[in-house]
């Protein structure tokens, strides 16, 4: 990396100053980051860790990497460098996706992409605080992927619902409501990250969570009609089950 070709900058984190080198690295040499929550959604299907190419594969299939190729190509690059620590890509791995999609198609004008390269011993915090702008600024995460990123952050980097909640402004009854929908789907072994809004619908209702308690295989049964697609919509357990439930007898 030649250091000529950079020149230093800082972005503002959790009101720190974190310095960065600005400039070009070659497309070849990044990596998509396993954590982000658009790249970790095919660890819950698949089980294990997604190679590179199938990380690309399932990103470029996506409509709107399909849409960012055409606006860098009319832009000429990016407008926003993406965000790299040791060549992995923190932050912007869609459009990473999109220009080594470009790469393939003309490797001299496109070979190369403007990054913000941080410092190698910034901690999880800072990256964390870098993808957190997904939730609580740009929102443009899927529902599920917002919240598998802070279960992670949760289950597997042992922080609590109330430093999360604080880190990012939400309230600890949100934050406690998006993780135990994950762990939800997890317990069910549900795949189909689509169905996430029939899941939330489903236990963040009152009414739906006493007859749970009352009724044990209450569950099993709503679980099994989700994965057989006998509930036409998601609105459906919020609007007609609680009805149900209010009805005598126990059918």
């Amino acid at each position: 990396m030649d250091k000529e070709n950079f020149y230093a900058d800082s972005i503002t984190i959790k009101g720190k100053e974190i310095p960065v080198r600005i400039g070009f690295l070659p497309v070849g040499d990044l990596k998509f980051y396993a954590d982000n929550p658009r790249i970790y959604s095919m660890m819950s299907v698949t089980g294990r860790e997604p190679t590179q190419e199938e990380v690309y594969d399932k990103l470029i299939n996506m409509e709107h990497v399909r849409t960012l190729i055409s606006t860098i190509k009319s832009n000429k690059g990016l407008r926003e460098p993406i965000i790299v620590k040791d060549y992995l890509v923190l932050e912007g791995n869609s459009r990473l996706a999109a220009y080594k999609y470009l790469a393939n198609q003309d490797p001299i004008t496109w070979g190369s992409i403007k990054c913000k390269i941080l410092p190698a011993n910034i901690g999880n915090d800072i990256a964390f605080a870098i993808l957190s702008d997904h939730i609580t600024g740009k929102k443009d995460w899927a529902p599920y992927e917002q919240a598998a990123f802070l279960y992670r952050r949760h289950k597997e980097h042992n922080e609590s619902i109330k430093e999360i909640s604080s880190s990012l402004g939400l309230s600890t009854k949100h934050v406690n409501s998006l993780i135990e929908v994950i762990e939800f789907m997890k317990r069910y072994k549900e795949e189909d990250i689509n169905k996430w809004s029939y899941y939330y619908e489903y236990l963040k209702s009152s009414r739906i969570r006493k007859a749970r308690e009352k009724y044990s295989d209450l569950d099993k049964v709503v679980v099994k009609q989700i994965k057989k697609q006998e509930i036409p919509k998601a609105a459906d357990l919020r609007d007609k089950l609680p009805v149900i439930l209010r009805s005598k007898g126990n059918k």
